[in-house]
């Protein structure tokens, strides 16, 4: 009587536990009340910006069919887990995704808002992050009209956010990814003012921010002055109602004095020209384990007119508050 008993629970139950488990296993783990108690150690997250030069109709060495090994190999050996490119064309990303499958993206061209013109998209892993949202939006007057432009900028110029989460901490992660204008200073100051504006409207409690991108200014400019809270505000135009600073971190402020300094265009010689233009800035919750300038080249030929900047971040309760970058 007993056996069988014992071999229809069996038969009924185990059945039942697989289809429990089946269903379950698509859900992302939440955490437990142990977790929340003593959560995990702090998440380890390589962030890095790299512009990498819009394909266009080169040809020759610098044509993208060229560069499309150097750019994936240069992206291999930073190993990101967020990573924002600057000029990237839709075919550029396309191409990327299809080489380095381990990565999803968001974004959307700055001509359209669709496929048109070049994108700031921000790539990460899709295996260690889910997207929660995404959005785009323009410097100029219009911010949520595609295609605008204002302040002296002859291109559009975008920034694209995106509202990460760590699968299994279920931490967040705000993502800025931005491409100032190369020639309009006074374009760069109100457009790191609305950038200011966007970090404040999005901002959540608990959720760190990095700002990653190709600002076309240099660390001791006034837009990243005012980004990094040595300015009160970027312009001194008393008519309008100015964000205050988010007062960021730079996180490349880590590597040693000359490089500090050391600039990150190159025109494709490996030269730098003038200073670094191209950043990785986070907030005062983020600790900064380390940061790097990558100037990998092969065979004298680079992946791009850009180097790419990189920083290792900490991200939880075991970062001590704005530990191992200045301002």
């Amino acid at each position: 009587m007993i056996t069988r008993a014992l071999t229809f629970i069996a038969a009924v139950c185990i059945p039942i536990c697989a289809l429990l488990l089946a269903g379950c296993a698509g859900i992302r783990k939440t955490p437990g009340l142990l977790e929340v108690i003593a959560p995990p150690p702090a998440s380890e997250i390589r962030a890095v910006s790299f512009n990498i030069r819009f394909a266009g109709n080169q040809t020759g060495e610098r044509s993208w069919a060229e560069r499309l090994p150097l750019v994936v190999a240069a992206i291999r050996a930073t190993s990101p887990d967020i990573l924002g490119l600057q000029e990237a064309e839709r075919r550029q990303i396309d191409d990327l995704l299809e080489a380095l499958p381990e990565y999803a993206f968001a974004g959307v061209g700055r001509d359209d808002g669709r496929d048109g013109g070049e994108f700031s998209p921000i790539l990460y892993r899709h295996a260690r992050f889910d997207l929660l949202d995404q959005r785009t939006f323009w410097f100029s007057e219009a911010p949520g009209q595609a295609g605008s432009r204002a302040w002296g900028a002859n291109l559009p110029r975008i920034c694209t956010t995106a509202l990460l989460v760590e699968a299994t901490t279920s931490r967040r992660l705000r993502v800025f990814n931005v491409h100032l204008d190369h020639q309009s200073d006074y374009s760069r100051l109100r457009s790191v003012e609305l950038l200011s504006q966007a970090i404040f409207d999005t901002r959540q409690v608990g959720t760190p921010v990095v700002v990653l991108g190709d600002l076309n200014a240099e660390p001791d400019s006034s837009a990243l002055g005012y980004l990094l809270g040595r300015r009160r505000t970027a312009t001194d135009d008393a008519n309008r109602s100015i964000p205050a600073s988010p007062a960021l971190l730079d996180a490349l402020a880590t590597l040693p004095a000359a490089d500090q300094q050391t600039g990150t265009f190159h025109n494709f010689t490996g030269m730098p020209q003038g200073q670094r233009i191209d950043h990785v800035l986070v907030d005062r919750t983020i600790r900064v384990r380390s940061a790097f300038i990558d100037r990998s080249s092969e065979s004298g030929r680079y992946p791009s007119d850009h180097f790419a900047v990189g920083a290792v971040l900490l991200i939880g309760p075991n970062s001590p508050v704005g530990s191992g970058a200045g301002n």
